[in-house]
């Protein structure tokens, strides 16, 4: 589906889920201690919220889209950025950058996957 004939609201809401992103980037930045580390902690956190979602949202289409006989690889594989979320929020304790990484990752693969 072309921009142009797609709803406008999950356009307008999908932008708007960017502003946190860039708040708490913008925070990690240019916050002062603690509240620095305070932003970049929210940011690794709401990016594995958001991969937690956009896994659910892979899980209830192919449920709509096949409810009889599911894919089991595709439900399967929905599970994937909820568990790199998991992961790359629990690195950050020890390896803040392989967090990154590994959130990055996930949002990207998930962005191919769309």
């Amino acid at each position: 589906m072309k921009r142009s004939n797609a709803p406008a609201m999950p356009w307008v809401l999908g932008l708007a889920g960017l502003v946190p992103f860039c708040g708490l980037a913008a925070g990690a930045w240019l916050a002062p201690p603690p509240y620095d580390a305070v932003s970049l902690s929210g940011f690794y956190v709401y990016a594995a919220v958001i991969l937690s979602f956009l896994g659910g949202t892979r899980w209830g289409f192919e449920l709509a889209a096949r409810s009889e006989h599911p894919s089991g690889i595709t439900l399967l594989l929905s599970n994937l950025p909820a568990l790199m979320g998991w992961f790359g929020v629990m690195l950050q304790l020890v390896q803040p950058v392989a967090c990154l990484v590994v959130l990055t990752v996930g949002l990207v693969l998930v962005w191919l996957w769309d």
